[in-house]
């Protein structure tokens, strides 16, 4: 999960090697190069295996792991920690 600093409008290609048997389209292995635009944030790349991988995680082990997808878009300061969970009532 990573970010391109592409100014929106700007047009610009992508090249994705795969490792370990990724697909991206064109078969097991395979080198893609695509069109890309730039948009208000660039070009967000999201190669994770399965977004839904929180499903099964403890409220603070997914906070950690947003946190790290967030940071990893520059959304989040790269210092930034979740807050201490509050004591049930």
């Amino acid at each position: 999960l990573g970010v391109l600093p592409l100014a929106p409008g700007q047009a610009g290609e992508l090249t994705l090697q795969p490792h370990g048997g990724q697909d991206f389209g064109r078969g097991a292995g395979a080198t893609v190069t695509l069109p890309v635009t730039g948009g208000k944030v660039g070009v967000i790349v999201d190669n994770r295996q399965d977004p839904t991988e929180v499903d099964g995680l403890a409220p603070p082990a997914r906070a950690e792991l947003v946190g790290r997808w967030l940071r990893s878009l520059g959304a989040l300061p790269p210092d930034w920690s979740p807050p201490a969970a509050a004591e049930p009532r």
